[in-house]
């Protein structure tokens, strides 16, 4: 069923649900990776999931939709907030198309300490170890204990 705070509005009324109810979700929780909460917040779980049905979904406040990427940003999140599902985008192939139209920013960060850039040494990373997984921790402690139970 889904978490309140990302739940689309046809779950709420247990209408129909089809892949665009996961779309809805994903701009709530698109929301809150830009805002840092979720758009909707009720005293109840209850409560919550009603305004995800009747209430205006809340501004990108934290988002210049002004510049060419926070306008495709925020089309993009509009497009997967709408309320009725007819009316969203209709499927992750078409949010992918609008994410790989967007360039990527070619601005660098301007030095400020006015100080003289430093050599650095590249450090070649260690050969990765092996992690040992917490199954096979389990495997090892189950052998263990049953050698135990064995020898005594």
């Amino acid at each position: 069923m889904g978490s309140p705070y990302y739940m689309s509005p046809e779950q709420v009324i247990a209408g129909d649900i089809d892949h665009r109810a996961d779309i809805y979700s994903l701009g709530c929780v698109m929301f809150f990776c830009l805002e840092g909460k979720p758009p909707f917040k009720g005293s109840t779980a209850l409560e919550t999931m009603q305004m995800h049905r009747v209430e205006r979904f809340p501004a990108l406040t934290k988002l210049d939709a002004d510049t060419e990427h926070g306008a495709i940003i925020s089309s993009m999140i509009s497009g997967c907030i709408e309320k009725d599902a007819e009316n969203r985008l209709s499927s992750m192939s078409k949010l992918l198309e609008i994410l790989e139209s967007v360039e990527p920013l070619e601005e660098k960060a301007e030095d400020v300490s006015g100080e003289e850039p430093v050599e650095t040494e590249i450090v070649q990373p260690r050969k990765e170890v092996k992690r040992i997984t917490i199954a096979t921790l389990a495997v090892a402690s189950l052998l263990l204990l049953m050698t135990a139970c064995v020898i005594y």
